[in-house]
Formats: C-alpha cells, structure tokens, sequence
C-alpha cells in the first residue's frame, strides 16, 4: 500500500477513475 499512499488519501478522486480504463486498477483498489 506504500505505493498507492498518494492514491490512498486520495481514494475518493480515484473513485471516479471508472472512465478510465487504464487508471482502473489503480482506482478499483480503494474505490471500495
């Protein structure tokens, strides 16, 4: 998780990432 803290604080920004299919991993892990 050290790896996506800047996406961790961030998880509600990411979130939205679904429009992104590329950016989707990265969004579905905190998107929970």
């Amino acid at each position: 998780s050290t790896e996506y803290g800047l996406f961790q604080i961030s998880n509600k920004h990411w979130c939205k990432c679904n429009q992104i299919p590329q950016s989707r991993n990265i969004c579905d892990i905190s998107c929970d």
